[in-house]
């Protein structure tokens, strides 16, 4: 049963989510002297987090002994939260106290926009650590739930020390109100999938469509540049020994050594790197930037010049010059350059940069780009066509705007996905569908916040800060991240970065000091985790015990998204094995089945052997053979060897069995003669 105050609070949730369905007025969109506010919080709290990285734990001792009253303390309770929590990056190590990151987000009372996030750390914290919470804040204990494992799997975890579902739930909410990114997507994933109750689209699509326009606010038109760094699967570079975030340094440095000898393509490279930044560390120098486009554009390459527009039209590291960027666009589009046509087309459509309007021509212009499928052409030509032009130069046609949409998308644009999800979230031009457009929304965040997520994680596993790699990788994966969620189970798994399950403790905030303290002995293992009998698990630490009831965990968060084979073959192999959970080689079976159904050779290989002996399943040779051939037909290089040796073996067996029935020879153990003969 529910406690009485544990369902109090999943009513005002309730409540929340229906009434504002997901969408609130926020005060600082009309509140200028709010507005200043916030950015005087922001500059204050950069000032704190630079101090921080200089002088570690003693600046943070001083803030908290500091009298000041109001927003500035629930600032400093903030970013002392951030430290402990391992959000904050530093060049200090084994920073990560969650039960005083905890205790610190939990004086951050005041709510002033731009504080939001102490609200969804602690609904994080509530949700995925509930063994750092007070006791006294923790969820009430259920039946313990291990069903069949074709159940909703995350379900089937049996968790000791329960989470309080509706207070994470509600402090997400707070902060999704607050417009904190990773609380609206963290809501949209568990919301969608039906966690801690049936799930509603029109309230998860609610929550991806806020999270995807404050997305595509930030990539209208911008130049882009590939990273290597947003789709890393750490198992990969485990098994491969060898670093992405290496490599793109290499790459960079390959790039400014070309540039510096007047190789074209690497002065363009270094421009777009150094006006955007991200990659390799590197931050943004439009100095630099615009350093490397004028030297590129003194041989005319009109990839240069339309770069050199882009940054006068922006007024980035030069003064802002309009008649300078259209002479520049102008010049590329007649050299080909397709962005600088688009670029054109905008102004004369709109009569600026100080052009005359001309819808005509500029509808000449997208037609040119579009052909060539450029992103922004395609666009721009479905937005037209959506709302028709003022004097009827084109009608309104809203199958005709899809289509241009969809094309759009279709080369990464994802603003393009983002007018998709609208369309058909309101049927406009095609049949009104809540998971389609769900389904667009989402692949603007994935595209977007993911991605930035991901990359924060993995240059902190890069740089070895495994404890602050791991909390950022499942702050990831509470947003939906398939990546974050394999990466957090494998670095649980691997026992990377998870010193914080370690420690028996809890803050107590009530003692004046604030130390941390013991838990009573019995009260929960090392990490929050016991048995189900309150026992240390047969053969296994405590540690080790909650290392993989984490790992669990989050594979099968994966699984869930029904997209990862990897993640289904390792909930298999818990099973198969025990760890985390008592062996039971049938739920095994499921999730090799699972992963054998997206062409998996080791599960595939595995589901062979267990039908050869008989684990899990009913001994069948047939079934046998024809999964052993199935997977060396999934990946004939690696399982090629494996799968050969099982079926000379399984024709052993099938042959001794044979004769055993016979009653040829009678009571010999077949396996031990063969290796008799074979050693003899």
């Amino acid at each position: 049963m529910v406690g009485t105050s544990h369902l109090a609070l999943y009513l005002l949730l309730m409540a929340f989510l229906v009434f504002t369905n997901g969408q609130t007025e926020f005060a600082e969109a009309k509140n200028p002297e709010l507005s200043g506010e916030i950015h005087t919080l922001n500059h204050l709290y950069n000032q704190y987090a630079e101090a921080t990285k200089e002088k570690g734990r003693s600046y943070l001792d001083s803030l908290i002994e500091d009298p000041v009253t109001g927003p500035v303390k629930s600032l400093q309770h903030l970013l002392i939260g951030d430290f402990y929590s391992g959000y904050l990056s530093t060049f200090h190590s084994n920073q990560v106290k969650l039960p005083k990151a905890y205790h610190h987000y939990s004086q951050v009372v005041d709510p002033i926009p731009g504080l939001e996030r102490a609200q969804f750390m602690l609904g994080f914290l509530h949700l995925y650590h509930p063994e750092v919470v007070p006791k006294d804040k923790r969820g009430v204990k259920e039946p313990s739930i291990d069903s069949e494992a074709t159940s909703t799997p995350v379900t089937d975890l049996v968790e000791e020390v329960i989470p309080n579902k509706p207070l994470g739930l509600l402090y997400h909410s707070f902060a999704a109100q607050g417009k904190s990114i990773e609380a609206q997507t963290a809501l949209a994933h568990l919301v969608s999938n039906g966690h801690n109750g049936p799930s509603s689209c029109t309230k998860a699509v609610e929550f991806y469509r806020e999270a995807a326009y404050e997305a595509i606010s930030q990539i209208y038109m911008k130049p882009g540049i590939k990273l290597y760094t947003d789709t890393v699967r750490l198992r990969d570079e485990y098994e491969q020994g060898r670093s992405t975030l290496d490599e793109e340094r290499d790459l960079v440095q390959y790039y400014e050594y070309n540039a510096d000898n007047g190789s074209l393509e690497s002065l363009i490279t270094m421009g777009v790197i150094y006006l955007e930044g991200g990659v390799s560390g590197i931050e943004k120098n439009y100095d630099k930037a615009f350093a490397y486009f004028k030297k590129a554009a003194r041989t005319e390459d009109p990839s240069a010049l339309y770069h050199l527009g882009f940054m006068y039209q922006n007024g980035y590291g030069v003064e802002l010059n309009m008649e300078k960027a259209v002479d520049l666009y102008r010049q590329a589009s007649r050299l080909g350059n397709l962005p600088a046509t688009t670029r054109l087309a905008v102004m004369y459509l709109t009569g600026t940069g100080g052009t005359s309007q001309d819808v005509q021509r500029s509808l000449e212009l997208f037609d040119t780009s579009a052909k060539g499928k450029e992103p922004w052409s395609l666009l721009h030509l479905g937005r037209i066509h959506f709302t028709g032009t003022k004097n009827g130069e084109v009608e309104t046609h809203h199958i005709l705007a899809r289509d241009y949409f969809l094309k759009s998308a279709q080369v990464g644009n994802d603003v393009a996905f983002y007018n998709l999800g609208i369309m058909h979230l309101n049927g406009y031009g095609t049949t009104a569908s809540c998971s389609t457009a769900m389904s667009h929304f989402r692949s603007v965040v994935e595209h977007f916040w993911h991605k930035k997520a991901l990359v924060a994680a993995y240059k902190e596993y890069a740089d070895g800060h495994f404890d602050r790699a791991l909390i950022k990788y499942e702050i990831a994966a509470s947003m939906g991240s398939v990546i974050a969620q394999e990466n957090a189970a494998w670095m649980y798994e691997m026992d990377l970065g998870t010193d914080h399950l370690r420690s028996n403790t809890h803050f107590d905030p009530d003692l004046d000091s604030n130390p941390l303290v013991h838990t009573p002995e019995g009260s929960f293992g090392e990490g929050g985790i016991v048995d189900r009998h309150g026992r240390e698990p047969s053969g296994s630490s405590y540690t080790e015990y909650a290392r993989y009831r984490k790992a669990l965990f989050w594979y099968k968060m994966a699984s869930e998204e029904k997209v990862s084979a990897y993640a289904n073959l390792k909930i298999g192999d818990f099973y198969y094995y025990g760890k985390g959970t008592p062996e039971d080689p049938s739920k095994a079976v499921i999730y090799y089945q699972l992963a054998s159904g997206y062409r998996d050779a080791q599960a595939t290989f595995n589901l062979a052997y267990m039908y050869h002996k008989g684990i899990g399943l009913p001994k069948d040779f047939n079934l046998a053979k024809r999964f052993y051939d199935t997977a060396i037909e999934y990946d004939p290089e690696e399982a090629y060897f494996p799968s050969i040796m099982g079926l000379g073996l399984l024709m052993v067996d099938q042959a001794l069995e044979h004769v055993n029935a016979g009653g040829l020879i009678l009571g010999v153990n077949w396996d031990t003669l063969l290796l008799a003969i074979l050693s003899s």
